[in-house]
Parts: C-alpha cells; sequence; structure tokens
C-alpha cells in the first residue's frame, strides 16, 4: 500500500522554511528547487504541492497572512483576559485595556519568529504591488486586518461615529512600527563597485553629503512604549461592562459567490 503523505506535518515545516527564504532573499528566492533544499527534500517531491514558483509565492503570502493572523500569542492574551475578567475584585476597565495593549504587541515582530514572518510579509507586499493575484490576496488581507482593528477597539468603548477612523489611525501606527522593527539590517549587500569607465554619478558631482547623525534602529522597548502612550488616547471612551470577552481571531472577509 503507498504511503499517505500528511500535508499538515508537511505545511508545519514547509511554510517557515518559505517566510525564511522571503525574509532573507525576497519572493525572488522562492524557487521550487531552492523551497525543496530548504526543507531537505527533491524538487519532485513539492510538485504536486507547488508547480511553479508563483504557485509558491501566492501560497506562501495565503499561509503567511494565516498563521500572523492567528499567532498563538492572540489566544495567550484572550485567556490571560478570561482570568483577569473572572476575578471578581479585579478593574474591569483596566482589565480590559490591558487586553488591547496584549493583542497590540502581539501584532509586532518582537521576537525571532515575528520578525522574520514581518520581513517576509514585506517581500510579499512588494511583489503584490506588480501580480494581480498577490495584489487580492494583499488586498483581502487589509480589509481583515481592518475589520480586526474595529474589533479590538470596541474592547475599550470606542464609539460607532469614530470607529473607522480610530481603527485606520491605530492599523497605521502598527503597521509602521511592525516595518520600522524590520530594519534598518545587514541583510542587504552592498552596493556592487561600478567599473572605473563607468559614467559620473551626478550626486557625487554635488560633492560629498553633508554628515548625518548615525540613528540608532528601534528596538522592542521603545515599540512598546509608543504603544502604550498611543493607547492612552482612548481613556476618554467608557468599555463595554463586564460580560464574555470578544475572542481574538481575525475578522474574515469571505469572498462572494458567484
Amino acid at each position: 500500500m503507498p504511503r499517505r503523505l500528511d500535508y499538515a506535518a508537511r505545511s508545519a515545516s514547509l511554510y517557515p522554511a518559505i517566510y525564511r527564504l522571503a525574509a532573507e532573499g525576497g519572493v525572488a528566492a522562492l524557487t521550487v528547487r531552492g523551497v525543496a533544499a530548504a526543507v531537505g527534500m527533491s524538487p519532485g517531491s513539492l510538485r504536486y504541492q507547488f508547480p511553479s514558483q508563483a504557485r509558491v509565492i501566492e501560497l506562501g503570502m495565503r499561509h503567511l497572512q494565516h498563521d500572523r493572523a492567528h499567532h498563538p500569542l492572540y489566544r495567550a492574551a484572550y485567556q490571560e483576559h478570561v482570568r483577569e475578567a473572572s476575578d471578581p475584585e479585579a478593574d474591569y476597565v483596566t482589565a480590559r485595556f490591558a487586553y488591547l495593549r496584549a493583542l497590540c504587541l502581539a501584532s509586532l515582530p518582537l521576537d525571532d519568529e515575528r520578525l522574520v514572518q514581518a520581513l517576509a510579509w514585506l517581500a510579499f507586499e512588494g511583489a503584490a504591488r506588480h501580480d494581480p493575484v498577490l495584489g487580492a490576496v494583499s488586498f483581502r488581507g487589509y480589509q481583515e486586518r481592518l475589520a480586526t482593528s474595529e474589533r479590538w477597539l470596541r474592547i475599550v468603548g470606542v464609539p460607532d461615529e469614530t470607529l473607522r477612523t480610530e481603527a485606520l489611525a491605530l492599523l497605521a501606527l502598527l503597521d509602521g512600527l511592525a516595518a520600522g522593527l524590520c530594519g534598518p539590517t545587514d541583510r542587504f549587500p552592498a552596493p556592487a563597485p561600478q567599473p572605473a569607465n563607468a559614467p559620473a554619478d551626478p550626486f557625487e558631482l554635488a560633492g560629498p553629503p553633508d554628515p548625518v547623525e548615525e540613528i540608532e534602529p528601534m528596538t522592542g522597548d521603545e515599540a512598546t512604549a509608543v504603544v502604550e502612550g498611543y493607547l492612552t488616547r482612548f481613556e476618554q471612551f467608557t468599555p463595554p461592562k463586564p460580560g464574555p470577552p470578544p475572542k481574538p481571531t481575525y475578522t474574515v472577509i469571505r469572498a462572494r459567490a458567484g
């Protein structure tokens, strides 16, 4: 009897390898041969799942979108909030704000796993600007993250009349912090040396640039402080009364049939 493949077990190791390849080399690194080499498999064994490089990139982006939206840290934040909310002596307002803080920080690349995922997502988003299939995946992901941001802000009582504006601002803040935590890094190679007879660079003809003070990359502590400072703007609102707290999973925008 032929051995049946365990696709769940394969995906558990396959997609993290795809994320790392994309993070280190961009989507150009996501060839079938490159993915196979990264997981110690033959290219032929992946052809059924990935018949082409385009399919590797598309499925990699879709799976990354899912994995980032359903990271275990979101569930951990929910479970911690349930424990706090069940304490009759706990302040429900404080508990709700702590829950929102935990959800926001879970979305940032504050550890190696989430940093690789964030770098890979930047690579996929860059490719999506010029690919209609990836562009559709990107837009669907944006819609879901915006809807999820609205759900998060309901936790602390943001009213409906300002909910979308506040959700757009929060999403922009978190995306900006995530991008800032991704760089600058030493992953980018230095420019190739130019031949001696190459045309002069017009910027070099203007003379050396003015000295610029070197700026240290953003740290996780700094990003956390920015989030905590920003969330104080919601203290003007009154969180809903104690009750079943909203679950942390992302809102999924389903495609219409037909």
